[in-house]
């Protein structure tokens, strides 16, 4: 079951997730707000797959990405999503850089769904920013996490058919 109706509402119309919060909410929420809420970044960055970890979050269908891909509307709010998660990430370096930190699944979150929203030089752009970033600062980040980051911008990522993931 896809909760497309609610995506759609949250990132067209303004309407709150299931917590109360709009977009506009989570566009002005500060960095501490974004590092200890762990909810929102389903709602910014939904997928097809249901979360592990957050189990009361919005899974998209096709329809939801099909929809951002043909609305101007849905693509400039995604990429404002983008941009405040590129500054949040920016703000809080010491924490991401880190091995086993929980904003990597947050970082390959976001690229796969802009992937699948067919923001694909958006995706490219995210990237190289989380690699460079990453590779120039002697972080902790694993081989697994930039494979996954790698693998998150292909059409099908290699883990959805993957077993010892």
């Amino acid at each position: 079951m896809s909760d497309d109706r609610d995506l759609i509402a949250f990132h067209r119309h303004g309407k709150a997730d299931y917590d109360g919060r709009t977009l506009d909410d989570y566009l002005t929420a500060d960095d501490t707000w974004w590092e200890k809420c762990h909810q929102h970044i389903q709602w910014a960055f939904p997928l097809p797959e249901k979360s592990r970890m957050q189990l009361n979050t919005p899974i998209a269908s096709v329809h939801f990405f099909c929809w951002v891909r043909t609305d101007p509307v849905m693509q400039a709010n995604q990429l404002i999503l983008v941009g405040r998660f590129l500054h949040f990430l920016e703000n809080t370096s010491r924490w991401w850089r880190e091995a086993e930190d929980h904003n990597h699944l947050r970082i390959t979150r976001c690229l796969r769904c802009l992937t699948l929203c067919g923001m694909h030089e958006t995706a490219q752009m995210v990237l190289a920013y989380c690699l460079a970033h990453a590779q120039a600062k002697e972080s902790g980040i694993t081989a697994k996490t930039f494979w996954y980051w790698t693998e998150a911008i292909a059409a099908e990522p290699a883990w959805l058919y993957k077993k010892d993931t």
